[in-house]
C-alpha cells in the first residue's frame, strides 16, 4: 500500500511484511470500498482537522463514537465500527446509547486520546484503511487506524512516534498470525498487499496490452468488470461494473472509462450516492457518478459521510436490533434451560417421594412381626393381605430400629412430597413466565421493547434491575414514556387493549382493567393479554375481534386457528409471589379465533393518540 504522503512522512515506521495471502475483493455491493473510504477520509479531514476529542463512547462490542469539538464551534460525532458484518467509519447525526460498562479498547482510547486534537485524516491509496492522526498539547502523537476489510476488519491504536501498537479491538499473537501479529508492544504493520496492479501506475498502451492478453475483446461488460477486479487493486465489483458499463465495445473506451475513475479518485471528483436494490431498499454506496443503474435506483447525497450515515442507519440498525434480539433471546433460553433442569430434579424427587406410603406400611408390618425377624438378617418376609411381603433390613440395626428407620424415611418423604409439590408449581410458573419473555424478545420491534424484556427479567428475579434513567434538567420538557400496551377503538363502540410485553400485560392487569372488562389470552401459548371493554355484556362480534387480536399476538400467529380463553377480569387471581403478567383463573370460556383476522383488524381498527 502506498500511504498518503502525510502518513508516510509522519509514520514511516509502518511497513508491510511479505505475506502469502491477500485480502479478498469486496462483495458486489460492498459499501465501504476504496473510493468510498477515500471520499469519507477527505471529508473527515476537512471537518475534523484541529478538532478536540471531547468524548469516547461504546455503542456495542465493536462500535465506538468519538465526539469532537471542532474549530467552527460545532460538535461532530464520528462512528467507527470493527464489526464483521458492518465495518465502517463516518460522521453520524445519531447518538446511539452507550454501553454501561466500557470495554478494554474504549478505556485505551480514553486514556490516550482524550483531549487530543485531530491533525489529519487520510485513507491509504487504493486501500481500505483510514488513519486518524492525533496530537496532545505536550507533543505526544497517536494514530487510530480503521481497517475496513470485511472479516479482517479491525481498529488499532498506535503510538505515533514509534509505530508501536498500544491496543486493538482484535488482538492476535504471533503464533496465531505470524505474518502480521496485532499485539500490544509489537510494531504495527500495514495489511498485506493484494497481488494486483495499482490503477494509477499504468498507462494506456500497457492497459490495452493487458486487456488484449486476457482475451476480453468482445465488449461484454460483465466479463470486463471481472477482469478489472482481478487485475487492479482498489476496484470493487461495483466500481468495476460502473467502469465497464460506461465503455463501448472499443477497448479504448474501456481505458477512457478506467482513466475517468482513476482521475475521480486522485482528484476528489466524487459524487456521493446511495444505491438501491430493485425493491427500493438500500443496497450499497458509491462515490462515483453512477450510470450503470437506472436513475430510480440511485439516490444522490450532498456528502459521502451523510450517505453512509443514512445507509447504515437503515441496514446496520436492523442488523444491530436483530443481534440484540438474538442475544437477549439466548439469555432467556439460558434461564429456561436452568429452570428445566431444576424442574426435572424436582420431578425426580417427587417420584421418589411416592414411596412414602410403602415405607409407612413396611414400618407397621415390621413392628407387628418383630418375632419373625432374625437379628442381623438382610430381610424378613411377613404375611399381609394374603400375600408374602419381603421387607429389606439393615443388618447393622435391630428389627425394632429398622422399623423406626422406615418411619423416619416416611416422614421425610412426606415433607418432601409437600415441599416438592409447591416447588414444582413455582418452577412451572417460572417456566411459563420465561416462555412469555422469550416470545417478547423474539418479537421485539425496537430498543424500547428489548428494554422492557430486560426490566421484566429483573422484576421476575432473573438479573439486576436496569439503572434508573437520569433526571431531566430543569426547564427541559421530558418526553412522555410510551405506553406498554395498545388501545384500539372499534366501529361497534367497544375498546380493545393489547399488551406489548410482560410489562404491558402487567399494566393492563394493574392499571387498566376494571370490573365489567373481559380478559382474553391464547390458551397455553405465550402472548399478549387482551382486555375488551364494552357497554354492558360484550356481544359475539366484540369477543370475536378481541379473540382474533389475542390469537395474532401469540406464538400461534402462524396457525389457522388458535384457542383463546376469555372470562371477566374480576375473576382473575394473582399467584402469590407471581411475576409480571402472571394470573390464575378457572371457569373460562374458550373460543376458536383466526390470527389472520387479527392481522387484518390491526389495519382496520382505529388507534387513538390519547
Amino acid at each position: 500500500m502506498r500511504l498518503n504522503a502525510a502518513i508516510k512522512k509522519d509514520y514511516s515506521k509502518f511497513h508491510r511484511e511479505p505475506c502469502q495471502f491477500a485480502a479478498p475483493p469486496p462483495g458486489p455491493f460492498e459499501p465501504m470500498d476504496a473510493f468510498v473510504l477515500q471520499a469519507i477520509a477527505r471529508e473527515l479531514d476537512a471537518a475534523l482537522r484541529g478538532g478536540r476529542l471531547e468524548k469516547a463512547a461504546q455503542a456495542d462490542p465493536f462500535t465506538f463514537v468519538l465526539t469532537f469539538s471542532c474549530r467552527d464551534r460545532r460538535a461532530r460525532r464520528l462512528l467507527l465500527s470493527g464489526g464483521l458484518s458492518h465495518p465502517r467509519l463516518h460522521l453520524t447525526e445519531g447518538n446511539p446509547p452507550a454501553q454501561a460498562e466500557p470495554g478494554d479498547f474504549l478505556r485505551s482510547l480514553r486514556k490516550h486520546l482524550a483531549g487530543c486534537r485531530l491533525t489529519r485524516a487520510a485513507a491509504g491509496e487504493w486501500e481500505r484503511v483510514v488513519q486518524l492522526s492525533f496530537e496532545r498539547p505536550g507533543g505526544d502523537a497517536y494514530a487510530l487506524l480503521a481497517e475496513v476489510m470485511g472479516r479482517w476488519s479491525n481498529l488499532v491504536l498506535v503510538e505515533g512516534k514509534t509505530g508501536v501498537i498500544l491496543d486493538a479491538l482484535r488482538l492476535s499473537t504471533g503464533e496465531a498470525n505470524p505474518a502480521r501479529p496485532i499485539e500490544r508492544g509489537a510494531a504495527y504493520r500495514l495489511p498485506p498487499a493484494q497481488k494486483k496492479r495499482a490503477p494509477d501506475a499504468i498507462g494506456e498502451e500497457e492497459f490495452l496490452g493487458l486487456l488484449a492478453g486476457a482475451g476480453s475483446k468482445n465488449g461484454d461488460p460483465d466479463e470486463r468488470a471481472r477482469w478489472l477486479v482481478r487485475t487492479f487493486g482498489g476496484l470493487s465489483p461495483a466500481v468495476a461494473a460502473e467502469v465497464a458499463g460506461r465503455a463501448g465495445e472499443d477497448p479504448r473506451s474501456l481505458w477512457e472509462a478506467f482513466a475517468w475513475a482513476v482521475g475521480c479518485y486522485r482528484g476528489g471528483g466524487f459524487r456521493p450516492a446511495l444505491l438501491l436494490d430493485p425493491q427500493g431498499a438500500p443496497a450499497g454506496l458509491s462515490a462515483l457518478e453512477v450510470r450503470a443503474l437506472p436513475p430510480e435506483r440511485v439516490r444522490p447525497w450532498p456528502s459521502m459521510n451523510e450517505a453512509a450515515d443514512a445507509f447504515y442507519r437503515e441496514t446496520a440498525g436492523g442488523a444491530t436490533l436483530a443481534a440484540e434480539r438474538a442475544a437477549l433471546a439466548g439469555r432467556v433460553r439460558g434461564h429456561l434451560r436452568r429452570t428445566g433442569r431444576n424442574l426435572a430434579a424436582v420431578e425426580g424427587d417427587l417420584r421418589q417421594a411416592e414411596e412414602a406410603e410403602d415405607c409407612r406400611l413396611k414400618g407397621d408390618l415390621l413392628l407387628r412381626h418383630l418375632e419373625d425377624a432374625v437379628e442381623g438378617a438382610p430381610s424378613v418376609q411377613v404375611e399381609h393381605g394374603g400375600e408374602r411381603v419381603e421387607i429389606a433390613l439393615d443388618p447393622r440395626f435391630s428389627p425394632s430400629e429398622n422399623a423406626q428407620r422406615y418411619f423416619r424415611r416416611y416422614k421425610k418423604l412426606k415433607r418432601l412430597l409437600g415441599a416438592g409439590g409447591r416447588r414444582r408449581q413455582a418452577l412451572e410458573g417460572e417456566r411459563a413466565f420465561l416462555e412469555e419473555l422469550l416470545y417478547d424478545a423474539e418479537e421485539a420491534e425496537g430498543p424500547e421493547a428489548l428494554a422492557g424484556v430486560l426490566q421484566a427479567l429483573a422484576e421476575g428475579g432473573f438479573g439486576r434491575r436496569e439503572a434508573s434513567p437520569p433526571k431531566r434538567k430543569r426547564g427541559r420538557a421530558a418526553a412522555a414514556p410510551a405506553r406498554p400496551y395498545r388501545r384500539f377503538l372499534s366501529p361497534g363502540g367497544w375498546e380493545i387493549f393489547v399488551g406489548k410485553s410482560a410489562l404491558g400485560n402487567e399494566a393492563l392487569l394493574r392499571r387498566v382493567g376494571r370490573a365489567g372488562d373481559t380478559w382474553l389470552h391464547a390458551q397455553g401459548l405465550p402472548g399478549s393479554h387482551v382486555l375488551l371493554r364494552a357497554a354492558g355484556e360484550p356481544g359475539e362480534e366484540a369477543l370475536r375481534q378481541a379473540a382474533a387480536l389475542a390469537a395474532f399476538h401469540s406464538r400461534g400467529r402462524h396457525d389457522s386457528r388458535v384457542r383463546v380463553d376469555c372470562l371477566p377480569v374480576e375473576r382473575l387471581r394473582r399467584p402469590r409471589g407471581g411475576r409480571p403478567g402472571q394470573v390464575i383463573f378457572t371457569g373460562q370460556r374458550t373460543l376458536l379465533a383466526s390470527p389472520e383476522e387479527g392481522e387484518r383488524l390491526l389495519k382496520e381498527l382505529r388507534e387513538p393518540d390519547g
